[in-house]
Order: C-alpha cells, then sequence, then structure tokens
C-alpha cells in the first residue's frame, strides 16, 4: 500500500510520477501504461512519466485540448485505457490494490457452456 498525508489542498498531477517510481521499485519494473482521472492530466505529469520510462500514458487533459491531443484522446486504445483505470473500478488505484492486474468483469470472456452444465439449465 502506499499513500501519504498532505496538509491542505495539494493538487494530485504532480505526486503520480514519485507515485509510480515508488510502485516501480516495489515490482521490479516499470508498469507499461498507467492511467488515471481527468485530475492528472497535465502536460508535465505526462512527460513525467515518459521519462520514467512508461510507454503508454492514457490521460484526459484537464484544459480544452488541442486538435492533435483530441485525435489522441479519441482513439479506440486511449478509451480501453482510461474505461478500464482505477475510476471505472470504482475507487482509487490505492483502494483497488487487490485487483492490480486482474480483466473488469466487463472485459472478460464468459464461460463456455457444454457438457452437464447445459443439460442441467431449465429450458423455455
Amino acid at each position: 500500500m502506499d499513500y501519504s498525508v498532505e496538509p491542505g489542498a495539494v493538487p494530485d498531477g504532480p505526486q503520480l510520477a514519485p507515485a509510480i517510481e515508488r510502485v516501480s521499485q516495489r515490482a521490479g519494473r516499470i508498469p507499461a501504461a498507467v492511467t488515471a482521472d481527468r485530475g492528472y492530466g497535465q502536460p508535465a505529469v505526462e512527460r513525467d512519466l515518459q521519462e520514467l520510462g512508461v510507454r503508454t500514458v492514457a490521460i484526459p487533459r484537464q484544459a480544452k485540448t488541442s486538435p492533435a491531443r483530441k485525435t489522441i484522446e479519441h482513439r479506440r486504445s486511449f478509451h480501453r485505457l482510461v474505461k478500464c483505470g482505477p475510476a471505472a473500478k470504482g475507487g482509487s488505484a490505492t483502494s483497488n490494490a487487490d485487483t492490480a492486474g486482474t480483466v473488469p468483469a466487463s472485459m472478460a470472456r464468459p464461460e463456455p457452456r457444454s457438457g452437464a452444465v447445459t443439460a442441467s439449465l431449465p429450458t423455455t
């Protein structure tokens, strides 16, 4: 678990890169992708993460975006990462530490129905 208590209203953005560094030290590798909510959506935050070695950063920007940035944020791959991020799971990354690395139920493949299981299902 990783957390810090700060006095006052401290901006979230500058805290992300140091948190990713600590996670990387514990995990032994840099994460391939990082996603967060719009509160972290600043160019400096994205730059800091890329300098750490994060290949994919999917964080929506806070302010009005340029046409080039809109193109990036409207890509399917960007939406998939943002959709599967901490906000989509109903909490923060620290509160979902026990589910880290798991596939959300919405993306999981259903179990195949075959054999005795199918035979025992009621028919209509």
